[in-house]
């Protein structure tokens, strides 16, 4: 029998959109009405987050790209902090949280028999979560990734 599991994947970039005003693909497309609705609803979407993560509702880590230019997606771990959580969890919500919700239970850490990529920033994380956005390399199925390319 599968089991069930009850998880908010957070989605806060749009909090952050008309804060800052991005040109972003879907904003190209529906023009202000998309960034007055994120300026609108930002905050309450951050409140929201908090007050589940507080209430102790599983997070699992989500984005939705059409409000962010491909590849800022590591944005959302601050947007994650800034609402309370603490760094740990953040990151945890993108590994072990997210492999649960997907129901992949070889996905999520780095241990023997488990599916995973190394994912190297210059320095930690869980002191500055921005570090999130600096990828140095990615380490896939043994080969290391740098710039995209194999090395």
């Amino acid at each position: 029998m599968r089991r069930s599991i009850t998880a908010l994947l957070a989605i806060l970039g749009l909090a952050a959109v008309g804060e800052a005003g991005a040109a972003t693909p879907m904003a190209l497309q529906c023009g202000n009405v998309f960034d007055s609705k994120a300026a609108r609803i930002g905050g309450q979407i951050q409140d929201t987050f908090a007050q589940a993560y507080k209430a102790g509702v599983k997070i699992g880590f989500g984005t939705d790209q059409g409000v962010a230019p491909h590849g800022q997606n590591a944005r959302e771990f601050g947007y994650m902090v800034e609402a309370g959580m603490p760094a740990a969890e953040a990151i945890q919500a993108a590994t072990y949280n997210a492999a649960e919700v997907l129901g992949a239970p070889d996905l999520g850490q780095l241990a023997q028999g488990f599916r995973s990529d190394v994912v190297a920033v210059p320095g930690n994380p869980l002191d500055d979560i921005a570090l999130t956005s600096r990828v140095s390399f990615v380490m896939k199925d043994g080969a290391v990734y740098v710039g995209g390319s194999a090395q």
